[in-house]
This record gives structure tokens, C-alpha cells and sequence, in this order.
């Protein structure tokens, strides 16, 4: 699960599942399916709860069978006491908690790319194209 806002600025959560089926005679295979885009008004760990609790509910799927959750680094998912995944954690002692390595190698690359002058104006180049660009097809120019 991961929120981010839209282009009208309302908070939507993504939730993708993998699926992980071990037979002993035919061996491992995982299968990840994206489940849909949630409006998220309340993005505390609670309110991220229930609503992901709500739409395992619609999918007719059991929070019991979960074995891993994996999310960015913020504090209202990877919270101790209050987060995402203390709460599943709550509900299903073996959904385990790893944090996203994707997340984690995009903060390492941030970082390392604000040292580099260079790199800062090269990706300050880059994002002012992908604005510019951005703008002329909101605009409708392509």
C-alpha cells in the first residue's frame, strides 16, 4: 500500500497483493495484483487500517491469510506504536512488517543526488521539463 495525492490533490491510497502459493511437487510461484485506488480521507494508521480492512471485506479476502506487509518509510505506516503496521500486526500476528526496499533505495538516491551540484541542477533540468511538458497536455497541446 503506498498514498500519494492525485492531480486534484485527494489523497489516494494504491493496494497491490502478492500472492505467494509453495506446492511441494511443483514448487513456488508469486503473482502480484494491483486491487485498486482508495480515496484516502484519513491517512493516520488507523484510518489506513479501516479502509484497507474495508476493501479486503469487498474482495471477500481474510486479513488472517495475510503473512507480510511492506510499505515506505513514513510514520504512519511503519509507526511502533500507532502505524499501519503495528495495527495489522494487531489484528494478524504473522502478517511480518519489511519495509519497502524500493522506498528506502529511492531515499538513498535523493540523498546522494542533493550532494552533486551537478546532479541537482541536472535533475533541476529534468523536472522542469516534466512540469513544462506536464502543463502543455493538461493544456491539451498534444
Amino acid at each position: 500500500m503506498d498514498c500519494t495525492p492525485d492531480v486534484s490533490h485527494v489523497e489516494q491510497l494504491s493496494v497491490t497483493l502478492r500472492l505467494v502459493h509453495c506446492e511441494l511437487n511443483e514448487g513456488v510461484s508469486i503473482h502480484e495484483h494491483f486491487v485498486g485506488f482508495l480515496i484516502a480521507e484519513d491517512t493516520s494508521g488507523k484510518g489506513l487500517l479501516d479502509l484497507f480492512l474495508g476493501h479486503l471485506d469487498k474482495l471477500n479476502l481474510d486479513i488472517g491469510d495475510l503473512r507480510g506487509q511492506s510499505y515506505d518509510n513514513g510514520s504512519n505506516m511503519q509507526g511502533r506504536n500507532q502505524g499501519e503496521q503495528k495495527r495489522v500486526l494487531d489484528v494478524n500476528p504473522k502478517a511480518l512488517c519489511v519495509p519497502c526496499g524500493s522506498h528506502t533505495l529511492n531515499l538513498v538516491i535523493g540523498d546522494a543526488a542533493k550532494s552533486s551540484i551537478m546532479s541537482l541542477n541536472y535533475f533541476g533540468l529534468c523536472r522542469g521539463c516534466t512540469l513544462c511538458l506536464g502543463g502543455l497536455f493538461i493544456a491539451g497541446a498534444f
